[in-house]
């Protein structure tokens, strides 16, 4: 939804096409089918290695993909068919109250905080040192079945 406002917004006098047939893929990514120019064509949404099983990054793609990981955002590609069209760099929101109650839990309580998440590690870390959670309690690239 995030990335449909967002481009709603920087492009409002683009229509969007209208999704269907949207299957969810666990953990990567969706997939759907669009009309542009008039053909059906396939859609995938996703994290960079579910978009990359159909259509391959290009190197200068792959170079943005690591910087932005490097920040400690979240990679988001699209591929219309077999090509990547729009890739978006996407950084979680930490509320600013979740500090503070955490670090209640961890010294106060002494309740061990784990942060469990699909995000890649960068990304984890990043989150994870702005809300004080140690290094060795983060597990990232965790697929939504190994979260029980």
């Amino acid at each position: 939804r995030a990335l449909v406002k967002h481009c709603k917004d920087k492009f409002p006098e683009t229509s969007l096409p209208i999704p269907e047939g949207m299957v969810t893929v666990p953990g990567k990514g969706v997939k759907c089918t669009v009309v542009h120019n008039g053909v059906p064509k396939t859609l995938h949404v996703g994290s960079v290695e579910y978009v990359a099983e159909v259509a391959p990054a290009s190197e200068t793609v792959m170079k943005h993909v690591g910087a932005w990981r490097d920040a400690g955002k979240a990679v988001v590609l699209v591929a219309l068919e077999a090509e990547i069209c729009a890739a978006f760099a996407c950084t979680d929101t930490v509320k600013p109250e979740a500090r503070e109650v955490l670090h209640y839990l961890q010294h106060k309580l002494g309740v061990t905080v784990v942060m469990v998440t699909g995000d890649n590690q960068r990304a984890a870390s990043h989150v994870a040192q702005l809300l004080g959670i140690p290094e060795d309690n983060v597990y990232s690239g965790v697929m939504p079945g190994q979260k029980a």
